[in-house]
């Protein structure tokens, strides 16, 4: 572990890391932080600073991901209801939302079976193009 300096400057890059995520600016998380914008947006051009501050946007994205899953099958009761309601607005608004994911997922399923086709092809070594069209 590091000790002194350098010790503080990583604490000061991980709460920058921490603060960029929801503030609105660069200079807003700076602010929060109490660093200078400008060294702020070095650390941003530094490779190791920009993959883990990925990271964490990846993990804050991944625990949105989950709570939005959790909420799935709520909201699909909700859209049956909604399905069967009087106001014929209302239905056709949720025949369009659900028509609507469902043709999003099955084009996000075909999009992932391309993906890693092509990935299995890369890792073989045969023609990419020929595993995409599944010959």
């Amino acid at each position: 572990m590091k000790k002194g300096h350098g010790e503080k400057q990583t604490r000061r890059r991980e709460q920058a890391i921490a603060a960029l995520l929801p503030q609105p600016s660069i200079k807003a998380a700076a602010a929060k932080v109490a660093v200078n914008e400008c060294t702020l947006r070095t650390w941003l051009a530094d490779p190791e600073f920009k993959t883990e501050f990925r990271a964490a946007g990846r993990a804050v994205l991944a625990a949105a991901v989950g709570k939005l899953q959790s909420l799935t099958s709520e909201a699909v009761t909700a859209l049956g209801r909604n399905l069967k309601t009087r106001r014929p607005h209302d239905q056709l608004r949720a025949i369009d939302l659900v028509l609507g994911h469902v043709v999003r997922l099955a084009e996000l399923c075909d999009l992932t079976d391309e993906v890693l086709q092509l990935k299995r092809a890369l890792a073989g070594g045969t023609d990419a193009g020929d595993a995409a069209e599944g010959t």
